[in-house]
């Protein structure tokens, strides 16, 4: 089967060559653009800041996170209301690379072109950085009006991760007055725990090497994003909610629904669920113990419900983690729901956080 998947996908590739080859030209079908890889000109412009200091006087600095859904930031009433952030960090803004050519859809285009040309968000991510042969990137990019670098661009490794859907982390320093932010946008895999686990080990290995390489970034730390890992444990209640012969038929069901670790608490021990990994690397080994709009008591969730689910109704699977100098720093919370004629722009509601330095 993997075989015959992967011939598919390899006709298809060369088929593609062959007829750019042939035509000299990259082409739109059904609101999506094939380009060649090396063609820059199809490409949209990027502009990535490098050493830029004290160029951001004011020392108030907004910054929004989403998860895109691949449509936010697309248009409509709320546009101009969008203007306020100083940052925008978002997930889920795929490009697709295939052989040769890489795919953008009609969205990614809008939303850039959008951030960049009308709503001068003049210094970006380069979202190519992880764009394989076959197969998606890692979706995440930052839009900023405030001079950034970009330290890291990854994508998970093969083994914590899907084949073709790749997720990861980007890590950017913010420079805001006389002070620089290490700002992480991630987004984890969405169901397999095995993975997230994996992939909560590589933000840690990550972020220490990065405070290794630049030691004067320590101050000011932040890593926000869809960590797909539930405050409210709505993954284990939806694992628990299954039929116990759907539920044992799942592939390793317990190590699914928790992290296969166990400690002592009150004299017996007790299976620590993912939120309580996650926070324990958080705080224990990156030093970064507040998961801000939780602690604050600012977010019931942070995702749409879906028709049918009531456990959905608490997921609240977007964080915004801080060291106690950047919390010190919060000046204010919002959570943002940007509809369009009455229409949602994304399944995930927006964490918007105001800092003044």
């Amino acid at each position: 089967m993997k075989r015959t998947f992967f011939g598919i996908v390899g006709v298809f590739g060369c088929g593609l060559a062959v007829l750019h080859q042939r035509f000299g030209l990259s082409w739109r079908k059904n609101d999506l653009y094939f380009l060649k890889k090396s063609e820059k000109e199809y490409s949209p412009t990027l502009v990535e800041a490098q050493n830029h200091p004290n160029s951001h006087s004011n020392n108030a600095v907004k910054i929004l996170c989403q998860n895109t859904w691949l449509s936010y930031f697309a248009g409509g009433p709320e546009r101009e209301a969008r203007r306020y952030p100083d940052i925008v960090c978002l997930q889920e803004l795929f490009l697709f690379g295939v052989g040769p050519f890489w795919i953008m859809t009609s969205e990614f285009e809008s939303i850039y072109n959008h951030l960049v040309n009308h709503l001068g968000y003049t210094y970006t991510t380069n979202p190519y950085q992880t764009l394989p042969l076959f197969g998606q990137n890692n979706g995440l990019m930052i839009f900023s009006k405030i001079p950034l670098d970009n330290l890291a661009n990854r994508s998970f490794a093969l083994n914590t991760r899907r084949l073709f859907t790749q997720k990861g982390l980007l890590a950017t320093r913010v420079c805001v007055g006389d002070n620089n932010i290490l700002l992480i946008n991630t987004h984890l895999e969405h169901r397999n725990n095995r993975y997230k686990l994996g992939q909560i080990q590589q933000i840690k290995e990550e972020v220490q090497e990065l405070l290794k390489k630049f030691p004067a970034m320590q101050r000011y730390q932040c890593i926000l994003g869809d960590f797909n890992i539930c405050s409210n444990y709505t993954f284990e209640k939806n694992e628990l909610h299954r039929s116990p012969s759907e539920a044992w038929s799942l592939h390793n069901f317990w190590e699914r629904l928790t992290t296969g670790e166990k400690h002592k608490e009150n004299g017996h021990e007790e299976v620590k669920f993912l939120y309580d990994k996650l926070v324990r690397t958080m705080a224990n080994e990156l030093y970064l113990p507040h998961d801000v709009f939780i602690e604050k008591k600012c977010v019931d969730r942070t995702y749409r419900v879906q028709s049918g689910n009531s456990v959905e109704t608490e997921a609240c699977y977007d964080h915004v983690f801080m060291n106690d100098t950047l919390f010190d720093c919060v000046k204010d919370l919002q959570v943002v729901d940007y509809q369009e004629n009455g229409l949602a722009m994304s399944d995930h509601f927006g964490l918007m956080v105001t800092l003044h330095l």
